[in-house]
């Protein structure tokens, strides 16, 4: 481990994630539906610790009234942020090594309309949250917005020995990375073999721990096995935030904001009477046992009057991001499989599925109309939390996004031809993206040059790198099975994904 590092896991790269809740318009609409007025116009945005920089750069190419910063003490990251910003033609974005020391001390860095930090607040130490509040203290601008993400209390309780565990027996086990991985997954395993009292008597930590088995070794490197790791109580990072000069605003996952499918009427009922704003929430996370917050901060909160509120809402546009069938009428919740009305939720998604549509539009559609807007409110709510709906841009300027994001699509569709990295397409519709997996980014890119034989195309790039197919979590050996599977997978890609596409104007 390298001192500059500080204790961070440097050895292998960060997953190259998109984070919608990142996009400027999320943490807008989240900052809309707690009643807050958010920045709006040409903003500045800064990025705390952007990793991969991929949320970054699609930031910028979908969203060129945002001016967009991103910093990360990784050079290895910055390097290939920037190559792909290179690639993707995107001049709206400065990507800089550097620290949160270095950022602070930096007298010409400006101020922000947004500041942003994902899977960063747990995995430092305490000198550098307090580097964090500092920049977010004297950088964000007045009415500006701050998201802050991080692993809660009590959620975590129950698996934070887990986590010690890992900790310690890859430092013990010395060697690569990854061969420490492993043996911290071996260690755990044969504890639960064996009854462990930990596992029996925390019996959550089990799901953790076969969730865990499935996901990435660079993932469960960056989560599980830095020096500096703590969970927080909602409250505790709030009053560090008031310190700052920020105040709370909610949640940016908007299905977390609506009660009724959250807590059952006593659990409402018990909340409501308690009168201070954080203890409500501390107990509200005590009730759900949250292990993890998506926080916004405000610096000045100006309230909405019902009537502002109602006319920016009436103004907001809503698009589906997923083929209508593809849509689940049921969710899961704190409170179990909840169904999804019919009567609501099966206009909304068809209104949704024609084009992008304003909530002015949407309340003026016929089996719409009668409903009301607090139940279109929460159905919207739900399915923008689900993924299903995204929060859509103003049509004015989606050409000039769309140059944007054609140039950045481009650059993922050539990345296709030799790994499946990079898996998300950038949307001048949403000013975010959605993901898109390599067979169906090598089928767009077989279309964009006019290929006759789309699998023979596909397959080539496969066999060129040496490389096969998954299925059922299993490598296809031979090259019948391969080109059966991309034909399996073809038949979706054009009936559900492709009017996704277009919908979303990403082709």
């Amino acid at each position: 481990m390298t001192e500059w590092s500080d204790g961070y896991v440097t050895e292998v790269g960060y997953t190259h994630g998109f984070y919608r809740e990142l996009v400027p318009l999320s943490l807008q609409l989240a900052a809309l539906n707690a009643g807050v007025k958010p920045p709006t116009g040409r903003l500045r945005y800064l990025e705390l610790g952007c990793g991969q920089g991929l949320s970054a750069n699609i930031i910028a190419a979908a969203n060129p009234d945002v001016a967009v910063t991103a910093i990360d003490f990784n050079p290895a990251h910055i390097v290939g942020a920037r190559d792909l910003a290179r690639l993707a033609r995107n001049e709206r974005i400065d990507l800089r090594e550097a620290s949160f020391a270095d950022l602070a001390a930096d007298p010409g860095l400006g101020d922000f309309d947004i500041i942003a930090l994902h899977g960063i607040y747990s995995w430092v130490s305490s000198e550098n949250r307090a580097l964090i509040r500092d920049i977010a203290r004297k950088r964000l601008k007045t009415g500006g917005l701050l998201y802050v993400s991080y692993n809660a209390l009590p959620g975590w309780a129950a698996a934070a020995p887990l986590r010690r565990l890992f900790t310690e027996t890859a430092a013990l086990k010395g060697g690569p990375l990854f061969e420490r991985i492993d043996a911290s997954l071996d260690l755990a395993k044969r504890l639960q073999a064996v009854e462990a009292r930990y596992f029996s008597q925390a019996p959550t930590v089990g799901g953790r721990l076969e969730g865990l088995a499935k996901q990435q070794k660079a993932y469960i490197a960056h989560e599980y096995l830095n020096a500096e790791w703590a969970p927080f109580y909602c409250t505790d990072v709030r009053r560090d935030f008031e310190g700052a000069k920020l105040s709370y605003v909610g949640q940016v996952q908007l299905s977390d904001q609506v009660d009724a499918i959250n807590f059952t009427a006593e659990q409402r009922t018990l909340l409501a009477e308690i009168k201070d704003a954080a203890f409500r929430d501390l107990v509200a996370d005590m009730i759900l046992n949250r292990p993890f917050r998506r926080d916004l901060f405000v610096r000045g909160r100006l309230a909405l009057d019902p009537a502002q509120l109602f006319e920016a809402w009436a103004a907001q546009r809503f698009v589906l991001a997923t083929a209508p069938q593809s849509v689940s009428r049921s969710i899961t919740t704190p409170l179990g499989t909840v169904g999804l009305q019919e009567a609501i939720y099966d206009p909304l998604i068809e209104a949704l599925a024609e084009r992008p549509k304003t909530v002015r539009e949407l309340m003026s559609t016929r089996a719409l109309a009668t409903i009301g807007w607090p139940r279109l409110n929460q159905a919207l709510l739900v399915l923008t939390g689900q993924g299903a709906v995204n929060p859509a841009l103003p049509q004015e300027g989606e050409e000039a996004r769309a140059v944007g994001t054609a140039h950045f699509n481009d650059a993922v569709l050539n990345a296709a031809r030799h790994n499946g990295q990079l898996s998300f397409l950038a949307s001048p519709v949403t000013g975010g993206a959605i993901a898109v997996d390599r067979i169906s980014q090598l089928a767009l890119l077989a279309r964009r040059e006019k290929a006759e034989a789309v699998v023979d195309f596909i397959w080539s790039a496969f066999a060129a790198q040496g490389q096969r197919l998954l299925k059922d979590g299993e490598p296809l050996q031979d090259e019948a099975s391969n080109r059966a599977e991309i034909e399996a997978r073809l038949s979706a890609f054009h009936n559900t994904l492709m009017p996704t596409l277009a919908r979303l104007r990403i082709i």
